[in-house]
């Protein structure tokens, strides 16, 4: 899996593309904006590439999910 680029939106702030969404992490440059992009990337990769939101994980608790397996 290729891993997704940490970039610059004209408007100064950092972004990264996660299945075909854009997701905005800050400003540009700053710790917060690499440890949100680290967070988000991280996360992609240990699903094998679903975007979890946390609308999503709102939605399906643990013990839902292996009640439903």
């Amino acid at each position: 899996m290729k891993i997704p680029k940490y970039s610059r939106h004209s408007s100064g702030n950092a972004r990264v593309r996660l299945g075909g969404q854009y997701y905005y992490l800050g400003k540009y440059g700053t710790k917060e904006s690499r440890a949100e992009y680290n967070r988000l990337v991280g996360e992609f990769i240990a699903t094998g590439g679903v975007v979890i939101t946390d609308d999503a994980k709102a939605d399906l608790t643990l013990v839902e999910m292996f009640a439903a397996y």
